[in-house]
């Protein structure tokens, strides 16, 4: 195993472990076995105007970010419009062969005059419009082997996910909505797909109520959709995980709530559907009295 890939799998072993903020210097510590000097994290969610972001680090000079944030680039930036379209990772050199605007172009020669030689991009893509995009950029001209664009890879798939399930952790745009725990726990049933009916008997209330809950946190987090609310929410880290059944307040007894119906015990094997244009499957449905086996008709001999 080579000796870079043996260096980015204990980084990920300890992310398993440490804090954010202790990962994160460790992660920056790390890839300058690579070359990098620099690096950024974060995600959003949304579409054009709605978008949210959280950017979680990003420690390039404070002088090229003045330069960056002033002149408006981030509209044009190359990196994070490409991370909506791929979903391997690829160099900010890889992009110079396509179609670029000039003010692409702009931004690219003046990364270029400032320092600049290339930067190793790994886009992530969760649940509805949920994304994010970790950068590492160098000074210096580099050559990455299949080897190391996978362990990269896997260091940045384990610090932006950290990042983001770590609470209150990095800064957003805009602010941070505040959901109550009724409503991160019905957010958190809608994203494994539960309907109101549903959400009520896990949690043991009213579907009515449900509806409300889940309604009060797309108003809070400011969405028209359950999908956009699953996505702002697990990038705000209300949503990214499912709530365990066993916690779920559905009790015997209450209100009467004898046991939970069997769509909703998420551990029991899906149900085996038999499909009418299968071949050798009986069927004894009276429709099917011309047929010896459901989609397949029975030659009748007079």
């Amino acid at each position: 195993m080579p000796a870079s890939v043996k260096l980015g799998l204990k980084f990920v072993e300890r992310c398993a472990t440490a804090a954010a903020a202790e990962a994160v210097s460790d992660f920056r510590a790390t890839i300058r076995q690579w070359g990098f000097s620099v690096s950024a994290c974060g995600a959003w969610a949304g579409i054009g105007k709605n978008r949210r972001h959280r950017f979680f680090f990003v420690d390039w000079p404070a002088d090229w970010l003045e330069f960056y944030n002033k002149g408006g680039w981030f509209e044009h930036d190359l990196l994070p419009i490409e991370a909506r379209r791929r979903i391997a990772p690829f160099l900010w050199s890889d992009l110079l062969n396509g179609k670029l605007t000039d003010q692409q172009k702009a931004l690219y020669e003046a990364g270029w005059a400032y320092g600049w030689r290339d930067v190793f991009c790994v886009p992530i893509h969760g649940p509805g419009s949920l994304q994010g995009l970790v950068t590492m950029a160098a000074r210096q001209e580099f050559s990455l082997t299949s080897d190391d664009r996978a362990v990269l890879e896997i260091m940045a798939r384990s610090i932006w996910e950290l990042c983001r399930t770590s609470e209150a952790f990095g800064t957003y745009a805009p602010d941070r909505a505040k959901l109550s725990p009724r409503e991160i726990e019905c957010l958190q049933w809608a994203a494994a797909g539960k309907s109101d009916t549903d959400i009520a008997a896990l949690v043991g209330i009213k579907p009515a109520t449900a509806h409300f809950h889940v309604e009060q946190a797309k108003k809070r987090l400011g969405v028209k959709s359950r999908v956009e609310a699953v996505a702002v929410g697990v990038l705000q880290g209300n949503a990214g995980c499912l709530v365990d059944s066993r916690r779920c307040r559905c009790q015997p007894g209450k209100r009467g709530l004898t046991a939970l119906p069997r769509r909703l015990q998420l551990d029991r094997p899906l149900p085996r559907r038999r499909s009418r244009l299968g071949l050798g499957e009986p069927t004894n449905n009276p429709r099917d009295r011309s047929y010896g086996f459901s989609g397949r008709k029975r030659r009748c001999i007079a």
